[in-house]
C-alpha cells in the first residue's frame, strides 16, 4: 500500500495543555503506601508491583469482620 497523500491523512485532535488530569485509582493510592512501607526490600519495580497485587488479592479475598450496627459490640475475626 502507497501512503496517504498529507491532506488525506486525519490531523491530530490538539489537546488542551491545561485540562485537568484523571485522578489517581484508589490502586493507585495503595500502592504508594505500599512502596513507601517497602522501600527497603531490595525488590525490583517488577516485583514490587507483583507483590503489591498479591497483597492487595489476599486483603480482597479476606471477608472482613465489621459490626453491622452502630451500637458497640465486640466482634471476634478469625484469623486468617
Amino acid at each position: 500500500m502507497t501512503e496517504p497523500s498529507t491532506s488525506q491523512r486525519k490531523k491530530a485532535k490538539r489537546r488542551d495543555p491545561d485540562k485537568p488530569k484523571l485522578p489517581l485509582s484508589s490502586f493507585m493510592y495503595w500502592m504508594k503506601d505500599f512502596r513507601k512501607d517497602h522501600a527497603n526490600s531490595g525488590w525490583s519495580v517488577t516485583d514490587m508491583t507483583r507483590n503489591g497485587k498479591i497483597s492487595l488479592d489476599h486483603m480482597a479475598t479476606h471477608k472482613f469482620c465489621l459490626p453491622q450496627t452502630q451500637q458497640s459490640i465486640t466482634v471476634q475475626c478469625d484469623p486468617v
